[in-house]
């Protein structure tokens, strides 16, 4: 296995650990009809009970140079969207308000059942 390969797999692991794995964010945009970044919220708060406003903006956005970071209020966009799509599947986003989002394990398994659903990809 060549260094770049090596490293590209532990890039993978560690934002599987964050909440950003691309393969999940596929299939959540895939069973919600929501863009790429949207699925990554969506991973990153499965993932976790609480999700503050700066913990997420920095795992989405943190590893691009500091000029390409696009303004903060882009996660209120991304989740008010997101909010959008999982209400017409009775999944809720709790906010508290200037700190972040939960999402409740109710509606975690909610999402888990919709994945569970969708038909697997073809590789």
């Amino acid at each position: 296995m060549s260094e770049l390969q090596r490293l590209r797999d532990r890039i993978e692991d560690l934002e599987a650990l964050l909440g950003l794995d691309r393969k999940i964010a596929s299939r959540l945009r895939d069973a919600f009809m929501i863009t790429l970044a949207q699925a990554e919220t969506l991973g990153f708060m499965l993932r976790r009970n609480f999700v503050s406003h700066d913990a997420l903006y920095i795992a989405m956005y943190g590893a691009r140079p500091e000029c390409d970071w696009p303004e903060i209020r882009i996660l209120d966009v991304h989740v008010c969207h997101l909010r959008a799509a999982l209400k017409k599947h009775g999944i809720a986003i709790k906010t508290k308000w200037g700190e972040g989002w939960t999402i409740s394990p109710a509606d975690k398994a909610k999402v888990h059942a919709v994945l569970e659903f969708l038909p697997a990809r073809a590789a």
